[in-house]
């Protein structure tokens, strides 16, 4: 829809997921439980700010372990 902004994330945890959570600047803006991968967040243009040059998403599996990566703004 006009106004927002698509993030398709694609995942995988040994133990299996707990939960993906997007985040800018380290606040998280969207989060989704027990997602399958692959998955889409869509979220309003607004959460993101102008300067904003690296969006972050962050996976936690079923047993505590986390693992994170970022996605380049352009």
């Amino acid at each position: 829809p006009p106004g927002t902004v698509a993030i398709r994330v694609e995942a995988v945890a040994f133990f299996g997921l707990k939960e993906i959570s997007l985040l800018v600047q380290d606040r998280v803006i969207a989060s989704r439980a027990r997602p399958v991968s692959p998955f889409e967040f869509v979220i309003p243009e607004e959460k993101i700010a102008a300067d904003v040059d690296a969006l972050e998403v962050r996976a936690y599996d079923t047993v505590g372990n986390i693992g994170s990566a970022l996605i380049a703004v352009r």
